[in-house]
Formats: structure tokens, C-alpha cells, sequence
């Protein structure tokens, strides 16, 4: 599965950022998780990372009654399988949401050396 790109980059000659971009195997990955784990929407879209509206779209577009062009067979999906890729999403879901904790945990800890260093300039003077 090939990592999503992200274009806020913030460059004065770009456009307006418009969020993250997904590559199609993403999507269509992001789909067979859905349809053969059973869970909610909500749930699956909040581990991928995407929205509830985005992952529906990509439903009606590549899910089993899909038109998309791009659908595809178990049988040509990356991995060991529908249980591979199942798999693999879920993996993907986990390390982003841990991601996402290490990031805050991160941060925090960058406010609290701020804060500490403040204290000890301010007990020089």
C-alpha cells in the first residue's frame, strides 16, 4: 500500500492546501477493509484517517456495487490474500493511530521544556 501524500506543504507559490491525496490501491484497500470486517464506517474511516464522507465515496465508487473503473478481484489485491490486505489495513490503522499519540506526547513534552527553561532563566536573573 503506498503511504498517502500530504499537500500542505506551505510554499508561497502553491495553491491552497486541499488535504491529504490517496492513491487508488489505497482506496480500493480502504474499501475491502470495510466490506469484509463488518464494522461501521465511522470506525473504519477514523483508522485509515479519512473522513466518514471520503470513505463512502470511495464505496460508491469502488465498493461491490461500484462502477470504478479501478475495481479489482481478490485475486490481482496485494498481499497474502483479502486476509493479507485485511491485515495489512489494520496494521496500517494501528501504526497511524499510535502515530498520532506519539506525536501528542511529543508535543507536549516540547511545551513543558519551554515552560521549565523559562523557570530556570527567570530564577538566574
Amino acid at each position: 500500500m503506498t503511504k498517502p501524500t500530504d499537500s500542505k506543504t506551505s510554499s508561497s507559490s502553491q495553491p491552497a492546501p486541499q488535504g491529504k491525496r490517496f492513491d487508488e490501491t489505497f482506496k480500493l484497500d480502504a474499501v475491502q477493509l470495510r466490506e469484509r470486517s463488518g464494522r461501521p464506517r465511522a470506525q473504519v474511516a477514523r483508522d485509515l484517517g479519512v473522513s466518514q464522507v471520503t470513505l463512502a465515496a470511495w464505496e460508491t465508487r469502488y465498493g461491490a456495487g461500484g462502477t470504478g473503473a479501478g475495481t479489482r478481484s481478490a485475486a490481482t489485491s496485494p498481499g497474502a490474500g483479502p486476509a493479507g490486505t485485511v491485515a495489512a489495513l489494520a496494521e496500517v490503522a494501528r501504526l497511524r493511530a499510535e502515530l498520532e499519540h506519539m506525536t501528542l506526547q511529543r508535543d507536549i513534552l516540547k511545551k513543558a521544556m519551554a515552560i521549565v527553561s523559562q523557570e530556570q532563566r527567570g530564577a538566574l536573573k
